[in-house]
């Protein structure tokens, strides 16, 4: 990959913001994040996030956050379509897990859709795991979500979304 990650920060949301939608609408379509998705403000957003450059432009972006003590989660992981498969995802993660390890946050949770056999390829390679069924039922409950854990246990014909987990020390 032939670029810069750095850290997203309130600054470059502000000066990238109409770039970073135009991605997300891009890669996400009806369910693209507005800006004031990228405006919110969460335990260590700023500290957590990165942002990637390929020749200038805004090739991607990871936005996370500190949910629990210690444990950070990926909200979104994003790379414009025609740059991907070139190594910006994984240098995202990097960078992101980097800073994890800087703030003795020890791991990392992320949620992808069930049908998205890139994105859970991509997860999977980069060493996260789907959450066994005790800890998955321990994370909905943290996020507020147990009442609709069958969207999320792997055993359910609603199943329609995978939660991952990984340790970053």
């Amino acid at each position: 990959m032939t670029g810069i990650i750095s850290r997203l920060d309130q600054k470059k949301i502000r000066q990238h913001l109409r770039a970073l939608c135009s991605i997300d609408k891009q890669v996400f379509g009806t369910d693209a994040w507005g800006p004031q998705n990228f405006e919110i403000p969460l335990p260590t957003k700023f500290e957590l996030s990165r942002i990637a450059f390929h020749e200038l432009d805004i090739a991607g972006y990871l936005v996370a956050s500190e949910y629990s003590s210690k444990i950070a989660h990926i909200h979104r992981l994003v790379v414009a379509s025609e740059l991907r498969r070139i190594g910006i995802a994984t240098e995202l993660v990097k960078g992101f897990e980097e800073g994890c390890v800087a703030m003795k946050i020890g791991e990392v949770t992320l949620e992808v859709a069930k049908g998205n056999y890139q994105a859970n390829c991509f997860y999977e390679k980069m060493g996260f795991r789907p959450m066994a069924h005790e800890r998955l039922l321990n994370y909905l409950r943290a996020k507020s979500k147990i009442e609709f854990a069958d969207r999320y246990l792997e055993e359910s014909p609603r199943c329609k979304a995978l939660v991952y987990s990984k340790s970053v020390r």
